[in-house]
């Protein structure tokens, strides 16, 4: 969506974008009225157990592999929500950089494909 900003709306300096995300909103919530009706599935037999938090899934902290990913993931995630995210559209600008919102769009494409890249580098050989 940012890239259609940048190029067809003016970009960052030009509000139009309120109005794109606006409309793009609406029609999200009108598409979310013609999705099939998926009722839950039904309750769980007499003493099953259920496990409605998902806690189940703290066990994979389990596997050293799994935490070093976790933690690494997490401190990679203050710099980035903090610092560069907040601010990256403005250092861009003042660098003389054309189109820096869809710059940002493109990161954001790079390094998506690099976090699905790292469950295959952490596979765990033994």
């Amino acid at each position: 969506m940012n890239l259609v900003v940048e190029v067809f709306a003016g970009g960052a300096a030009s509000p139009t974008f309120f109005f794109i995300g606006g409309g793009c909103g609406i029609l999200l919530g009108l598409y979310s009225f013609m999705l099939p009706d998926t009722p839950p599935k039904g309750v769980a037999p007499q003493g099953a157990k259920t496990d409605a938090f998902g806690l189940g899934a703290l066990a994979m902290f389990k596997s050293p592999v799994f935490t070093i990913f976790v933690l690494c993931a997490f401190m990679v995630s203050i710099f980035g929500s903090n610092y560069f995210f907040p601010s990256v559209v403005a250092y861009l600008s003042e660098f003389g950089y054309p189109a820096p919102v869809a710059l940002t769009t493109l990161n954001q494409f790079s390094s998506s494909f690099s976090w699905r890249s790292w469950p295959f580098a952490l596979l765990d050989s033994g």
